[in-house]
This record gives structure tokens, sequence and C-alpha cells, in this order.
């Protein structure tokens, strides 16, 4: 086996242990020690490969966002990425939970925005095209960035249990919005500009 195997094979074992003792205790009280015990591996082992948990925290993001993204690629519609992404928070919670247990918003930017903000992008395109008026890229930059901001929100208070309505809710709301107040939006900035 290759050097570059071994290695990715150690990484994502290390990784998986993390994702485990994440489960059951805070991001803080986890340490290397027991991290590489759960591995059958020693400290050395851990440190060459990572230079602390921070480190194996930054890459098992980093993986978990490729796989993201290969998703992201197969999907028809931005409700499918939504249904995805609450979905994949839902499975993945102890990745974005600050040490109280409440999920981090934060996190949740850093993670997602830039996933969000091309699904974003896409619907202001289709709209932009439906109705046949151009917005200036400045513009679509604004209206990508607010609304992801506003969807992260709504994602994070879904499961931080500070919103009234269910999962299933918040595509149905999040589509509503986006069918309703992009093209208006579009419309009004496009007579603004003449």
């Amino acid at each position: 086996m290759k050097h570059e195997v071994i290695t990715y094979n150690t990484k994502k074992m290390l990784s998986s242990s993390l994702k485990k003792f994440m489960k059951e205790k805070s991001f803080s009280k986890i340490t290397v020690s027991e991290i590489a015990a759960d591995c059958n591996l020693n400290r050395k082992t851990f440190y060459y490969h990572f230079q602390d948990i921070q480190g194996l925290l930054k890459w098992t993001l980093e993986q978990e966002a490729v796989k993201i993204i290969k998703e992201y690629s197969k999907m028809k519609n931005y409700n499918e990425a939504i249904k995805y992404t609450i979905s994949y928070v839902e499975k993945n919670k102890s990745l974005f939970l600050y040490s109280d247990n409440s999920i981090s918003r934060d996190k949740l930017i850093t993670f997602f925005k830039s996933d969000i903000i091309e699904i974003v992008k896409t619907v202001i395109l289709q709209k932009e095209e439906e109705i046949n008026i151009t917005i200036s890229d400045s513009f679509r930059d604004f209206l990508c960035n607010f609304y992801s901001e506003a969807l992260i929100g709504q994602i994070a208070a879904l499961f931080e249990n500070c919103n009234k309505y269910n999962k299933k809710q918040l595509v149905q709301f999040v589509s509503i919005m986006f069918s309703s107040s992009i093209p208006n939006i579009i419309k009004t900035f496009a007579e603004e500009q003449v």
C-alpha cells in the first residue's frame, strides 16, 4: 500500500474516533491520548499526522465538506439541497456543537456558507432568467450573502429548538420565500436602476 493511502486511512481513523468522542462529550474535554488509544495507535502517530486536536477537527471538517460538495452536485433543485443540508447537520450535530451543547451558528456559517451561497446564486440566476432581468454582480452577491446568512441562522435555530416549526416546514417556508421574494426583489432593483 502506498504511503499516501496509509496516511489517509490513518487520518480517517483518527477523524472517526474524534467524531465518536464528540457525540459523547464536549470538544474541549477530548484528549489526544484517548483518540490514539481508541485507534490502537500511540500519541507519536497522532502527532505525525496532526499538530493538535484542532488540526484533526479542521481536517475532519474539510473532508466532510468534500463529501457535501459531491452530494450537492447530484441535486436537481434547491429544495433537495436544503433538505440535504438539514439532514446532514442533524446527523453530524456533534461537529457543530459548542461545549454547552447548542449548535454553533459560526461553525455552520464557516462550514456551509460557500455551498449555501452557490445554491442561492443558482436560484437567483434562474429567477433572473425566468423574468428576463439581469441584476448587477454586486447586488447578486449581496442577495447571496443575505439569504445564506438567513438560511444558516434558521437551520441553527432549528437544532437549538428555537423555532416553532419543523424541518419539513423550514424547507417549505424557504421555498415560498425564494420563489416569491427573489423575483420581486430583482424587479424592484431593476426599476430603481432605470
